[in-house]
C-alpha cells in the first residue's frame, strides 16, 4: 500500500509543539512581562533612593552596602535582587532552553513570596513605619510574581483517542489510509485560532473527495464577480494608502470588509505575466513562499474551473495556515488583456470540515492589461476573510505583508535566468 504522502509534511517544521506546554505566544508573553517585572521594581526602588534622603548618593552607597550587618533590615536592594533573578530564571527557562514544565514559574513565585514576607517582617518591625514607595515595592515584587503564573497558561491538546503524540509511530501508522490524523501549523498559532479548529482531524484529499455540488451556480457566482472591478474603481481615489512600491491601497467594504488595491508594472509581456499567475498557477508553490499548495480541482466550462489553495502561517505563526475553495473565471477584457475573478464556494463544497481552518475569498478580481511587447501592467482587488478571532489590525496587516511578498517573489521569479 502506497505511504500517506502527508504523513509527516508539516509546514514550518521549527514551531514548537504545544501540546505538552507553552505555545510560542505564551512563552514570549511571559518573558516580556518578565522584564517589566524587573523594570517597575527598579523603577520603584530608583524612586525610594532619591526621596528617602536630601543626599541621594549617600542613600544609594547605603543601599547596596552588602557588608552591612543589618543589611536586610535597612535595604530594599535586596527586592530588586529577587526581581533580577526571577527574571534571569524565566528568560533562561522558557526562552533560551524552552522548557515544557511549570517547575520553574512556580518555584519563582514560592521563593518570592517566602522571602517577601519574611522581608516585611523584619524590615518594617525594624522601621515601625513605612513609607508608600516601600510598602509597594514589597507588594508589587509578590504580585507580579503571581501574574506571571497567571500568564503561564500551556493549552493541551488531546484527541478523542488520546494524545497526539506518538501519532506517527509504528509500521503500522506508515501503511495507513491517507485519514490519519495529524498536527498541522496552525494549530501551532496564536491560541485565539485553536479554538477554530474542528474537532475532526481528518485530513482531505481533494484530488478523490471533492465534489462539487451546484456547478451552475458557481457559474453564475464567478460571473457575478468581474463586476466589482467597476464597483470598486469609481472611488479609487479616495482609497487610504498602504505601500507606494508596490502600490498598494486600501477600503473598508460594507459588505466585504477591506478591500485591497494592487497595481505594479512588470518588466515582461502580458501573456508570460498570465501564463505564470493563470494558466500555470499550479506551480505558484514553487515561487510564492506564502502559498503551500495551489490545485485546479476541475473545470465546469471553457473559462471557469475551481481551485484549492493552502496558505503558509504568517506572523511568525500568530495567523495559520488557511485552506480555500474558489471558483475562477477569466475573460479577455476591451483593453486588449485578461480580466479574472475568483470567489469562494465553500457552501458548494463537500466534504465541509477539514484539518485546516477554512478561510473564505471575497471578490477577487485581477487584471492583465498589455503596456508594450515589454512591459505590462498588473491589478489586482484583493479581498479575504480569515476567520478565526484575529485582531483586525493583525490580519490587515498579514494581508499587505501578503501582497508585499507576492510581487518580490514573483519578480524574483521572472527575473531570474
Amino acid at each position: 500500500m502506497e505511504e500517506d504522502r502527508v504523513s509527516t509534511n508539516v509546514p514550518y517544521e521549527q514551531l514548537e509543539d504545544n501540546a505538552n506546554g507553552l505555545s510560542g505566544k505564551n512563552k514570549r508573553r511571559l518573558a516580556v512581562f518578565s522584564c517589566f517585572d524587573f523594570s517597575l521594581i527598579f523603577l520603584l526602588w530608583s524612586l525610594f533612593v532619591v526621596t528617602e534622603s536630601v543626599d541621594w548618593r549617600k542613600e544609594f552607597i547605603r543601599q547596596i552596602n552588602f557588608a552591612d550587618l543589618e543589611f536586610i533590615y535597612h535595604s530594599l536592594f535586596d527586592v530588586v535582587i529577587i526581581s533580577a533573578v526571577r527574571l534571569s530564571a524565566l528568560t533562561i527557562c522558557y526562552a533560551c532552553v524552552t522548557l515544557k514544565h511549570w517547575m520553574p514559574v512556580a518555584l519563582t513565585t514560592f521563593l518570592t513570596l517566602v522571602y517577601s514576607m519574611m522581608k516585611g517582617l523584619l524590615y518594617f518591625s525594624a522601621r515601625h513605619s513605612g513609607l508608600p514607595l516601600e510598602i509597594a515595592l514589597i507588594v508589587c515584587s509578590v504580585v507580579l510574581s503571581f501574574f506571571e503564573v497567571y500568564l503561564y497558561n500551556p493549552k493541551t491538546k488531546s484527541t478523542p483517542n488520546g494524545p497526539q503524540e506518538n501519532q506517527f509511530t509504528g509500521t503500522n501508522r506508515r501503511n495507513s489510509s491517507s485519514l490519519d490524523r495529524y498536527t498541522t501549523a496552525n494549530e501551532m498559532s496564536a491560541e485565539s485560532e485553536q479554538d477554530e479548529v474542528p474537532n475532526d482531524k481528518h485530513i482531505f484529499d481533494p484530488d478523490t473527495v471533492c465534489e462539487i455540488l451546484n456547478s451552475d451556480e458557481c457559474i453564475a457566482r464567478a460571473k457575478e464577480v468581474l463586476r466589482y472591478r467597476w464597483v470598486w474603481s469609481i472611488n479609487l481615489a479616495s482609497w487610504k494608502r498602504v505601500s507606494s512600491v508596490p502600490f498598494i491601497l486600501s477600503h473598508c467594504d460594507k459588505k466585504f470588509g477591506k478591500v485591497f488595491y494592487l497595481r505594479h508594472e512588470f518588466p515582461v509581456c502580458m501573456e508570460l505575466l498570465y501564463s505564470v499567475l493563470y494558466e500555470n498557477t499550479e506551480a505558484c508553490p514553487k515561487w510564492h513562499k506564502d502559498v503551500l499548495k495551489y490545485k485546479v480541482l476541475c473545470k465546469l466550462s471553457d473559462t471557469v474551473d475551481v481551485t484549492y489553495s493552502i496558505s503558509a502561517p504568517s506572523m511568525r505563526g500568530y495567523v495559520g495556515s488557511r485552506e480555500f475553495f474558489d471558483v475562477r473565471i477569466a475573460e479577455r477584457n476591451d483593453e486588449g488583456g485578461y480580466t479574472v475573478g475568483s470567489i469562494s464556494i465553500s457552501s458548494l463544497i463537500a466534504p465541509q470540515r477539514t484539518c485546516y481552518t477554512r478561510g473564505e475569498s471575497g471578490p477577487n478580481v485581477i487584471i492583465f492589461t498589455p503596456i508594450d511587447e515589454q512591459r505590462s501592467q498588473f491589478e489586482w482587488f484583493f479581498n479575504t476573510n480569515l476567520k478565526g478571532n484575529l485582531p483586525r489590525s493583525l490580519v490587515d496587516r498579514s494581508l499587505a505583508n501578503f501582497l508585499i511578498n507576492f510581487v518580490k517573489n514573483l519578480e524574483t521569479y521572472l527575473y531570474a535566468p
